[in-house]
């Protein structure tokens, strides 16, 4: 099975958001990534 653009999921890339201090532009991100099928990682 493929992910996003044809890649294997397992080889798409991955989003990490350390200690996101803007609100709007994390939940920006996160849309995008949604859309997009990305995994997003806040710590």
């Amino acid at each position: 099975m493929s992910g996003v653009g044809g890649l294997n999921p397992d080889d798409a890339p991955k989003v990490v958001l350390v200690e996101p201090q803007i609100p709007p532009n994390t939940g920006s991100i996160a849309r995008t990534c949604a859309a997009m099928g990305t995994e997003l990682h806040l710590v």
